[in-house]
């Protein structure tokens, strides 16, 4: 029953928010609950696979040298225009972040020495 009434529920939701859309009432791209343009997607995909490339560069870094360096000493890195890049190291651990700066919504991914890859946008 649980299942079932979850199932009505997405279907009523999906429908108003189809219906809204089709009637040009899309909400503006950074407004909360607003999907990302196709622009959008595409970017913060190359921003993720920056981090990926800093968390990769860092770890074969590491495991010859074993200390972590900052951005300008790091090989096979490369962010597309547009994007910012800052890294903080104290040679055991590094943290960084890359903010998208042509993206009106200011998107940005982070992460540290666990590779784990963050997303974030700032506070509206």
């Amino acid at each position: 029953m649980i299942k079932y009434a979850v199932a009505v529920s997405v279907a009523v939701v999906m429908g108003a928010v189809v219906a809204g859309f089709s009637q040009g009432q899309s909400p503006a791209p950074c407004e909360v609950g607003a999907p990302p343009t196709a622009e959008q997607i595409a970017r913060r995909r190359l921003a993720i696979n920056g981090a990926r490339q800093i968390n990769t560069a860092e770890a074969k870094t590491s495991a010859t040298s074993k200390r972590f360096v900052p951005l300008s000493q790091l090989t096979g890195v490369s962010l597309p225009a547009g994007f910012e890049a800052q890294v903080s190291t104290d040679g055991t651990s590094y943290t960084f972040s890359i903010k998208d700066m042509q993206d009106a919504c200011k998107f940005a991914v982070f992460s540290d020495q666990t590779g784990v890859i963050y997303t974030a946008s700032p506070l509206q």
